[in-house]
């Protein structure tokens, strides 16, 4: 089970930094790089072993100051080729909240890259943290848990493995079996370790999970260390170099866009002019953190998309940063352990200072929220060579010949990601979908109040250029597409319930669009037969939930490494 993160604690010892916590330094006071390149670099055979392989997957336990993530990532962008693929797992328990000050030290040719990492970190929360570093072809997952939470609920097939963290004596908890069983289940054929303990339960413990061992020198003033390797020979995976995506919203452009970091060449077919003319049609949508009671799937699922989501679009100049404000009265959100610069209660005083208009309740604010233009964002994520677009397209058949998905008798390829919403119900192999279309209706106005932030309230408020967006209704299978005044005036009245100043002026325009869930209001999303997958069913958080998911696709219809964990897979595939 996920729970909240203590984040750590730094001490210095003159230019080494020192956990209290565990009474041990973070890296050798001979070089935290230099200590990555002998220990770790040389111990698992780097970058021999990635030669010639389409992607390579470390998994590092511990990872602390971010040195050993960064020397790999310098040696990867020097050795590797076009087309190869870096993951790099990694998993801390305590992770440090400021690192500028300890990449102070690093060389002027990694700090760029250690500048985009650190925009990069999530919080202080925990779960898996996905990010893709695509200029150097290197994608990051942050499992922010302690290792019996993180290596069950992990799939991912491991070719090398980083064993860091603290001394065996001083963090007994990092060593236990839970990481031996860990590399048994996770370890691909041929797998490798290494790390800088040659300690006798760590022989004991690698051997268990089938690694042969030999010492080596240490590092520095270090006597010895371990590496070894597991029995078995590297195997070339088939890939699929061909996919159609039918659906051209965020949740069918993200999906194209995660396939074709892949090498896969994506036909999108969407049927209007335009891509992002239905539900992800808004002018702007919000995005902002999820606040819950507990850690359950659901606020694991929506804090790791929404962080993942909201990087996507800083990465393309789309994110506007202004915050967001929910009121509510009494705050649900205490057991998450959120640190303040993700979520702070305010009072009303403070609220409406946040806001620059007054309020009537207190709230929480989410410094990290903000908006995006869907359509943008969309047209940003379908930018690839890869991505070929066919517009004015309605996909009206699908069916299946041998080893190849057709559409329309015209368009095939082995795998078809259906993502347009209801529509995928008019299929035959996907009418049995339990899919609910939920109208909504947003109302426009002219701006007269000086709104500085996003406002939740049972409703939103959202200003953008020289309109104030409220929003939306929920019609549950209400398929009337004119603008109706009566919803208008269930937007105005909430949030007139909401702020002390009541809108007075006349709505300028409105916009109606269905969202699509399921009975659960949980996503449904992977795959329904051989080659067929689907991302359906995102509701009123798509912006946030279809970049995510997207990748979560890509990685079952690749074999790569899977941002999400089994866990909320479970959640997912329940109807």
């Amino acid at each position: 089970m996920f729970k909240p993160i203590q984040p750590a604690s730094i001490e210095w010892q003159g230019d080494t930094p020192f956990s209290p916590q565990f009474g041990d330094i973070y890296f050798s006071r001979e070089g935290s790089l230099a200590e990555t390149q002998h220990i770790f670099l040389q111990g698992n055979n780097l970058p021999n072993r990635w030669k010639n392989r389409p992607r390579f997957t470390i998994l590092e336990t511990g990872f602390g100051t971010a040195s050993n993530f960064l020397s790999t990532a310098q040696t990867w962008q020097e050795t590797s080729q076009k087309g190869q693929w870096l993951y790099y797992i990694s998993i801390e328990k305590h992770p440090i909240q400021n690192l500028e000050p300890l990449h102070a030290h690093l060389p002027e040719s990694l700090k760029p890259l250690a500048k985009k990492l650190r925009q990069a970190l999530p919080p202080a929360i925990p779960g898996f943290h996905w990010h893709v570093f695509e200029e150097e072809r290197i994608t990051l997952l942050l499992i922010q848990a302690d290792i019996a939470t993180a290596l069950p609920e992990l799939e991912a097939k491991i070719d090398a493995w980083f064993l860091d963290g603290f001394a065996p004596a001083k963090n007994p908890e990092m060593w236990g079996d839970a990481l031996y069983q860990g590399m048994k289940n996770l370890s691909a054929e041929g797998a490798t370790f290494a790390t800088y303990t040659a300690a006798s339960s760590v022989r004991a413990g690698v051997e268990s999970a089938g690694f042969q061992w030999k010492k080596q020198s240490g590092f520095a003033h270090k006597k010895h260390m371990l590496c070894g390797q597991r029995p078995g020979t590297y195997h070339a995976e088939k890939k699929h170099k061909r996919a159609l995506i039918i659906g051209g919203g965020l949740a069918g452009c993200f999906a194209a866009n995660a396939l074709a970091r892949q090498g896969v060449h994506v036909t999108l077919i969407e049927r209007h002019k335009k891509l992002a003319q239905e539900a992800s049609g808004n002018n702007a949508a919000v995005m902002k953190p999820y606040l819950a009671k507990m850690w359950a799937e659901q606020t694991l699922l929506y804090n790791q998309a929404f962080y993942y989501a909201r990087n996507q679009a800083i990465k393309n100049n789309l994110f506007h940063l202004t915050g967001a404000l929910q009121l509510e009265k009494e705050s649900r959100h205490q057991a998450l352990g959120l640190p303040k610069n993700m979520a702070e209660m305010v009072g009303i005083s403070e609220a409406s200072s946040i806001a620059g208009v007054a309020v009537k309740q207190p709230g929480v604010y989410l410094p990290d929220g903000g908006w995006i233009e869907p359509q943008l964002y969309c047209e940003a994520a379908i930018s690839s060579p890869n991505i070929t677009t066919v517009f004015e397209t309605e996909a009206l058949t699908l069916s299946r010949s041998g080893d190849v998905w057709k559409v329309n008798n015209k368009y095939e390829a082995p795998i078809v990601v259906i993502a347009n919403a209801m529509d995928a119900l008019s299929f035959r192999q996907l009418s049995h979908l339990p899919l609910i279309a939920m109208r909504g209706q947003i109302t426009f106005f002219p701006k007269t109040q000086p709104l500085k932030t996003i406002v939740s309230y049972g409703g939103y408020a959202l200003s953008h250029g020289d309109v104030l967006t409220l929003g939306a209704t929920y019609g549950k299978n209400d398929m009337e597409p004119e603008v109706r005044d009566i919803d208008n005036e269930k937007n105005i009245s909430l949030y007139n319930e909401a702020f002390v100043d009541p809108i007075l002026a006349k709505p300028i325009g409105a916009r109606v669009a269905w969202r699509v869930v399921t009975p659960s209001k949980r996503p449904l999303v992977g795959r329904v037969e051989e080659g067929l997958y689907v991302s359906l069913g995102l509701g009123s958080r798509g912006t946030m939930l279809g970049p995510y998911l997207a990748e979560q696709i890509a990685a079952e219809i690749c074999g790569t490494p899977q941002p999400l964990q089994k866990s909320v897979k479970m959640v997912l595939s329940k109807y």
